[in-house]
């Protein structure tokens, strides 16, 4: 007979979801499978999905989540066998605990099936707020000016109330906007004091449950008659002959100052360490600069007192990086592979100090990719290796390229064999000179990976799941293979994004080896998305495997932008015309290019909205 099972078998992916594989008899095969994500927000519905494997008639599955205070309503739902649903259970706005058990029950009549639970955390962020000041800092007298967009998970506008308030560093309330209803943006301005308190002031939006601040500096600065600048790249290469950069100066009114000038070369290494220990190098005195001039410091005078130049902080805030390249497959180790199936990754190009390499630099370098394969009983072998040629359209240095690459690695090979007579001059001179190039151009270059077998004991069956979209769009298709070595009947995928599963749906493959699955692409989906699908086999083992894919959702829609030249000749005020589709929110910030080119982090840019964005859901919000 069916009976009450306590399983405990729950596998975790990725820390979302958790789930759970059931049989209703000792030695059985799989009766059920529930996947539940494993946060819950409030305003949002809470999805679980639920498969009966086997059986004869319909199961009757509840879900219901509740806590020691307080309970949601219970969700229903009457699964045939071989069939997959949804449930769903509405969170409320506020959640009065943080912690729940999910509780899931099976019946077929009065008899129970299954019954499994787990802890959900409900977490109070449900928002993605983004706030964005007018300046990095500010003094007395200045206008705090400060947006704030809000976007609930499906990238719309949260038209609830909020408030948004400015607080002191003493954690006063001195201006709020209380219970506005935005329409997804808020603005909150402050006129602040000729003499302010100096420090780190806050500005504080709550939404519901949750609660977010971003804070700004503040104190009194007065202004000088005229203010020099120097500008420099933020970071320079070690072999660089020389750190250059250029002197200007100004006075309030943008009227450029002349005059003599000096300027003194300090540098520390590390750059961690404290600016108390930056050393004096060299100074160069200017009799005469008009508007600006152009200066240079040799790199090699540093050397005097650092001992080495990577890591190296200059005074002028520059630092000094290491020009090695570290080539290596975008991922986490172990890398998975499953024989017989096509393998696919992508390769990251990037210098040691996390700093992208120059165009011109890619565009003439050659990528060489040697793979190399170790089997069960211990014996190695290399593959053939791959070759990306260079962008450049120059054939001769294309060429120059491979050679260089092939007689340096034939010239290596053949020194490890012993087919080298050392006392043969000429073959000496010829293999150092080919280790010489092989080390210049592959100098920092190479990293070794490693990738293990899908699985090493057991039956050899495998699923796979590829993607032929490289970056999915809001309102396009995503396209996914799902690929199989053993006869598949049907399976299930789950979409997952931001902790929340999104949708769940059954696919019957008709006995194809390779099934295409087009998925629209919602904008819940974004910034990222994963797909898991797993399959059930005829002797009741469950094989699944996923991919992450990005979504762009920047740049989804067209505006234009243009500045009206005949408006004010006097320069006194500037007209903008914008043009958007109806109902759009047009925001515009204008601010020096000295200012923008900084990047300072009171502005916003695609990276950091991408990075909140990210952020790990129940992370807290209050910076």
């Amino acid at each position: 007979g069916e009976g009450e099972e306590e399983n405990n078998n729950e596998v975790k992916w990725k820390d979302r979801v958790v789930e759970w594989v059931g049989e209703t008899d000792v030695g059985m095969q799989a009766s059920y499978i529930i996947a539940a994500p494993r946060l819950a927000r409030p305003s949002t519905v809470y999805r679980l999905a639920v498969s009966i494997l086997s059986g004869s008639t319909p199961v009757d599955v509840t879900a219901h989540m509740s806590s020691h205070r307080s309970s949601f309503n219970t969700a229903r739902a009457t699964i045939s066998p071989g069939d997959t649903q949804d449930l769903l259970i509405k969170v409320p706005k506020i959640a009065e605990d943080r912690a729940f058990t999910l509780l899931v029950e099976g019946r077929r009549g009065y008899s129970l099936v299954f019954r499994n639970s787990t802890q959900v955390l409900v977490t109070p962020t449900f928002l993605t707020i983004l706030m964005h000041l007018s300046r990095p800092c500010f003094t007395g007298g200045q206008l705090v000016s400060a947006r704030v967009i809000l976007l609930t998970t499906e990238l719309k506008p949260y038209d609830e109330p909020v408030d948004a308030y400015i607080l002191e560093i003493k954690a006063f309330f001195i201006h709020t906007n209380g219970d506005m209803r935005p329409s997804g943006v808020v603005s909150v301005k402050y006129q602040l004091p000729e003499l302010p308190q100096a420090g780190w002031w806050r500005v504080r939006v709550s939404a519901g449950s949750q609660h977010q601040e971003t804070r700004f500096l503040v104190h009194k600065i007065y202004d000088p008659l005229y203010e020099v600048f120097v500008e420099m790249p933020f970071y320079g290469l070690s072999d660089d002959e020389e750190i250059q950069g250029t002197l200007t100066g100004s006075y309030l009114t943008d009227k450029p100052i002349y005059g003599n000038a000096s300027l003194t070369l300090y540098v520390k290494q590390p750059w961690t360490l404290p600016d108390s220990d930056f050393s004096r190098v060299s100074s160069i005195f200017y009799n005469h600069v008009d508007v600006m001039v152009d200066f240079s410091f040799p790199m090699a005078s540093l050397l005097e007192y650092v001992q080495q130049l990577e890591g190296a902080e200059v005074k002028v805030e520059m630092r000094i990086l290491s020009p090695g390249v570290v080539v290596s497959v975008v991922g986490t180790e172990p890398f998975i592979f499953r024989p017989g199936m096509h393998f696919s990754a992508a390769v990251s190009v990037i210098k040691e100090e996390r700093q992208p390499v120059e165009k011109s630099r890619l565009a003439g370098s050659s990528l060489v990719i040697t793979p190399s394969y170790t089997t069960s009983s211990g014996s190695s072998s290399t593959l053939p290796q791959i070759i990306v040629p260079a962008l450049t359209t120059d054939g001769k240095l294309q060429e120059e390229t491979f050679q260089a690459i092939r007689h340096g690695m034939r010239m290596r090979k053949w020194a490890a064999e012993g087919a080298v007579e050392i006392q043969e001059t000429k073959w000496v001179n010829e293999m150092a000179w080919a280790e010489r190039e092989v080390q210049d151009l592959m100098h920092n270059y190479t990293r070794e990976q490693y990738f293990t077998e899908y699985r090493e004991t057991g039956i050899y069956r495998y699923v796979q799941v590829t993607s032929s979209t490289d970056e999915a769009k809001v309102g396009e298709f995503a396209i996914f293979h799902i690929r199989s070595n053993f006869p598949v009947h049907q399976f299930v995928y789950l979409i997952m994004s931001k902790g929340m599963l999104v949708h769940s749906a059954r696919e019957v493959t008709h006995g194809v080896d390779v099934v295409t699955v087009s998925v629209a692409v919602a904008s819940s989906m974004a910034p990222r998305f994963t797909l898991l699908v797993y399959v059930t086999t005829d002797d009741g083992e469950v094989l699944a495997d996923a991919m992450a894919l990005p979504v762009k959702f920047f740049n989804s829609m067209e505006v234009q932008l243009s500045v009206n030249q005949h408006k004010d000749h006097s320069k006194k005020t500037v007209e903008i015309v914008v043009g958007a589709p109806p109902g759009s929110f047009y925001a515009l910030t204008c601010q020096r290019a000295l200012n923008y080119f900084k990047q300072h982090p009171n502005d916003l840019t695609h990276t950091r909205i991408l990075d909140h964005m990210n952020l790990p859901w129940g992370a807290a919000p209050i910076s």
